[in-house]
């Protein structure tokens, strides 16, 4: 078992917008919902990231990065 970090970034702004902690307790894919009461605004490109922590700390960091944009 491991943890991994979802954040969620508005490139006009500083802090993100949206951050969850999944635990993982099983190989495979994993769902994010975000909350109801969030909605992504048309025409912003938001980046998203994924840090899995695996076994021996920050140097085994994996890392998985991509965009995504409400049109």
């Amino acid at each position: 078992p491991t943890q991994a970090q979802f954040i969620l970034s508005d490139p006009n702004r500083a802090e993100p917008v949206f951050t969850q902690t999944i635990d993982l307790d099983r190989a495979g894919i994993h769902r994010v919902a975000l909350p109801a009461e969030f909605t992504l605004k048309a025409g912003i490109r938001y980046r998203w990231t994924v840090l899995l922590a695996c076994n021996g700390g920050v140097s085994k960091e994996v890392v998985a990065r991509s965009f995504v944009e409400r049109v």
